[in-house]
């Protein structure tokens, strides 16, 4: 009986010491550190809207929340969304890829859809019509997620990413969309 006294107290002074240890740690280095030395921490990453912001803050500061997890990074990315027709400089020299772009745009001008065109024109197996979906930054190749930054929605523009040959169309769809990432650790049970 003494044991499992013993062994339950020990268990609570082990979480009471994780908690208040917890709040201490105020950067992503001090809780990987922490998370050596308590095997039952863990981080984790929460991606949100920026109008979600506060929810998700105020949520993690409730009583039943806070002595078992703290934000220790915040960071704003931005997710964005086009559609594309892929040009593919494996197949088609760059005389053939420009044909075609101009094909496209001046279509497009007359009032073609874009679907229609990927439908013609795209070289992938892309079958969402040419629709990338929300995509975080950070997670296409560098060159294609400047182009689209710097663009607004209903825009049409190319982009070209010679060392791989793939050439693009593109049509943004979507204003850029704010995001931020939260990287939590938590201790569990």
């Amino acid at each position: 009986m003494i044991k499992y006294l013993l062994v339950g107290l020990n268990f609570f002074c082990l979480t009471i010491v994780s908690s208040q240890n917890l709040q201490k740690i105020n950067s992503l280095e001090e809780a990987e550190s922490f998370i050596k030395l308590n095997p039952k921490a863990e981080i984790t990453t929460l991606v949100t809207t920026n109008d979600s912001l506060d929810y998700y803050k105020n949520r993690l500061l409730e009583k039943d929340m806070i002595d078992k997890n703290r934000i220790v990074k915040t960071e704003s990315i931005v997710a964005m969304r086009v559609s594309y027709i892929y040009l593919d400089g494996s197949k088609l020299t760059i005389n053939d890829i420009n044909k075609k772009r101009e094909q496209i745009v001046k279509l497009y001008k007359k009032g073609k859809s874009f679907q229609d065109l990927v439908t013609i024109y795209n070289m992938d197996g892309n079958i969402n019509k040419g629709d990338l979906g929300w995509f975080n930054e950070g997670v296409m190749h560098k060159t294609f997620e400047d182009a689209i930054k710097n663009h607004k929605k209903d825009d049409l523009f190319e982009v070209d990413i010679p060392e791989n040959k793939w050439y693009y169309v593109i049509l943004k769809t979507y204003n850029d969309l704010p995001k931020s990432i939260f990287y939590i650790l938590s201790v569990t049970d």
